[in-house]
């Protein structure tokens, strides 16, 4: 054993003189190894997060998500009613808990400026189906989860550190929230997020709820059609996947029986939640480590020709050795040993580069890309890099390893130093060349395709300008403006003070950001269409309420028609308008001016609409989560940029602290949020 150590210490010592000598070849080859090693191990960091850990939860293998489907057209969505998911619970028999969920926006006025807080409200038995305890306090009642009885919340340790300095006696106290009081039942762990990110229109799409609240619906919001729950669940112990959708397959027949008019087609369907958390990403990130690892093999294809050739130019040496007695293995050996120093040097400064990248990955936060907070170096990652880097020694240095020491001595003495090699040595130089350049037009051809894929995308006219466009979010205590009368008089209040301040050209107001996700799904009916209104196929669309002033703010442009004026003010919603691809689908061949359609209201009723006119905008409606309306946000053109813009602000700030004290507002710049919601507008 002593001597094996003897001559691998000698071998290494040896190795690093050979490469101290060769300053050249030594940084080229350390340089590219850490490259590939280095993406290798961040990638294999987020993989590792993102696709492999289990999701933070006790026994999470047994949290599952509802979804509802619908058998004629095989669509499914997150959502459902809020009273259907009351029959699912009580119904079952292979659910330990299922907890419902629906985003919210609550405006905390306590103890500084008011400031907007994203949260969920949930049902009573959302937190024991994850299996979390709160830090400090309890969790909700069932009692609480009752009209009149829901005014208690938990907060993020977040929230609780920044806005009340981490004061443990919080917990039983009262705090403003949308003007009203809230009992602080608990403060939720450090670091917890929820499993599912979800979009809103104050921040990009976020898993870090600032609050937890009981739904505590009223009576009739418990109807059955209106979509806005989502559903998360936790089987009984020893209950699997088939077991519980047959279970929920004879519940939706059940309410499929006994309410046709809203469960008509319906069909419910079970998900692993972490399925529902990474499905989506998976395929990117797995193309994404596939990629990665076709650069580690380029470049050792790359350094394997560099070995070679460095090989070549040692046939003397290395016939001597043989001379001297040296026998091919422990010149292989001897060989591979200098390439394993490459490797694992390589593989150090891959690491740092590593650290960087993942850092900067984290830093960017990339919004389709669940958990990538939670990607380390951890102690897997730092085994991973030296695994790697050994393997990559071996992948590079042993084909010049083996010819090396496979060295004719009589050629060698008669060749005497030239580098250039038998027949052998040339194929497996022409197979490494082959290799790489395949492996690189592979790449190439995916890296064109995607370069392809983002220039379309940018190319893309969204049917809006974002330049010289501030945004200003407002959320409205819904106790101060609980109507629609009440939060149109603060709108068109606002609207006038925001045209008279100095350096703005138009002021507008609609329900939510454009991108942002955020979108109101209708269900609607063409005059004189014979369209089906079952749920099986519910015809549906994406609609947006927006002030007579707001079209000209965004610079977006007709086709046929007039622009919305003061003639269709807010609360005489009377006529729409449709954008290119709704006069396509419904209206083909036929003028839609002057055609009529419904909305299906909350409450049930329908709303006729006229068409008074419509836009050029080409990009395809999505499906998302419904809007909350106590969430306005507002759009002012400036003549300068928003940066320069810092006059116009003021005024704007100094006036609605006066006026609205009560209101969180929050002022960016509307192309800075393009930009990272989709790309450029301008």
């Amino acid at each position: 054993m002593s001597t094996s150590i003897e001559t691998l210490w000698r071998d290494l010592r040896y190795s690093t003189r050979l490469l101290r000598k060769a300053p050249g070849f030594t940084t080229v080859a350390v340089a590219t190894l850490a490259l590939g090693i280095g993406g290798n191990t961040a990638i294999f960091s987020v993989v590792k997060a993102v696709l492999l850990e289990p999701l933070p939860f006790p026994e999470s293998g047994r949290l599952v998500q509802v979804r509802v489907r619908y058998r004629a057209t095989g669509q499914e969505q997150d959502w459902g009613a809020y009273r259907n998911a009351i029959d699912w619970r009580d119904q079952n028999r292979s659910f330990e808990h299922l907890g419902m969920y629906a985003y919210s926006l609550l405006n905390l006025s306590e103890g500084g400026e008011p400031e907007a807080l994203y949260g969920l409200r949930v049902s009573y038995d959302l937190l024991p189906a994850l299996g979390v305890q709160p830090a400090l306090g309890r969790w909700f009642l069932p009692s609480e989860d009752q009209p009149g009885h829901h005014h208690v919340i938990l907060l993020s340790d977040e929230v609780w550190r920044r806005r009340f300095a981490a004061n443990p006696s919080m917990v039983g106290k009262s705090i403003r929230l949308n003007e009203e009081d809230y009992i602080v039942v608990g403060v939720m762990p450090g670091g917890f997020t929820f499993p599912v990110k979800l979009a809103t229109s104050v921040s990009l799409p976020t898993q870090r709820m600032a609050f937890w609240s009981p739904i505590g619906l009223n009576p009739p919001e418990e109807r059955r059609d209106p979509y806005y729950m989502s559903f998360v669940g936790r089987l009984r112990p020893g209950v699997s996947m088939a077991q519980a959708q047959a279970d929920l397959d004879g519940i939706a027949a059940r309410l499929e029986r006994d309410f046709p008019r809203t469960h008509s087609g319906q069909g419910l369907r079970l998900v692993a939640l972490k399925d529902r958390v990474v499905g989506q990403v998976r395929p990117a990130l797995l193309v994404l480590a596939a990629s990665i690892a076709l650069v580690l093999l380029i470049a050792c294809a790359n350094l394997a020709n560099l070995m070679l050739a460095r090989a070549a130019g040692r046939k003397r040496e290395m016939a001597m050795r043989q001379a001297l007695g040296a026998n091919r293995k422990r010149l292989m050996a001897q060989s591979l040993v200098e390439s394993l120093v490459l490797a694992m040097a390589g593989g150090v400064a891959g690491l740092a580069l590593a650290r960087w990248g993942l850092a900067a990955l984290v830093a960017l936060n990339p919004q389709n890309i669940p958990r990538l907070g939670e990607a380390r170096l951890d102690a897997i990652a730092l085994c991973f890099t030296p695994a790697l880097s050994v393997i990559t020694g071996i992948l590079f240095g042993l084909a010049p390893a083996v010819q090396a020491s496979g060295a004719d001595l009589q050629e060698a003495l008669r060749d005497g130093g030239k580098t250039t090699g038998g027949a052998a040595r040339s194929r497996i130089r022409d197979l490494l060349i082959v290799s790489e350049v395949a492996w690189a037009v592979v790449l190439s051809v995916g890296a064109g395709l995607l370069i392809q894929s983002v220039a379309r995308l940018l190319r893309v006219d969204p049917g809006f300008r974002g330049d010289h466009v501030t945004a200003a979010i407002v959320v409205l205590p819904i106790s101060k403006y609980p109507d629609t009368a009440r939060r149109n008089d603060f709108f068109r209040q606002v609207l006038g003070r925001l045209e008279t301040l100095p350096g703005v050209d138009s002021a507008g107001a609609i329900d939510a950001l454009p991108l942002s996700g955020q979108d109101n799904i209708s269900e609607i009916t063409i005059e004189g269409k014979a369209l089906a209104r079952s749920n099986e196929a519910a015809l549906t669309a994406c609609t947006r309420s927006i002030s007579p002033g707001y079209m000209r703010t965004m610079g977006m442009t007709l086709l046929s028609g007039r622009m919305l004026d003061q003639r269709d003010a807010l609360g005489k919603p009377d006529s729409i308008v449709i954008n290119e691809l709704a006069s396509q689908r419904y209206w083909r061949g036929e003028d839609p001016l002057g055609k009529r359609l419904s909305l299906a209201q909350r409450d049930g009723q329908t709303a006729w609409r006229r068409s008074s006119w419509w836009c050029a905008p080409r990009f395809r409606l999505r499906v998302s989560r419904r809007q909350f309306a106590a969430r306005w946000p507002r759009w002012i053109r400036t003549n300068r940029c928003f940066w320069c813009d810092r006059w116009t602000t003021w005024c704007w700030i100094q006036w609605r602290r006066a006026v609205f004290p009560c209101c969180w507002w929050r002022f960016l710049a509307f192309s800075r949020w393009c930009s990272r919601r989709w790309g450029s507008t301008e």
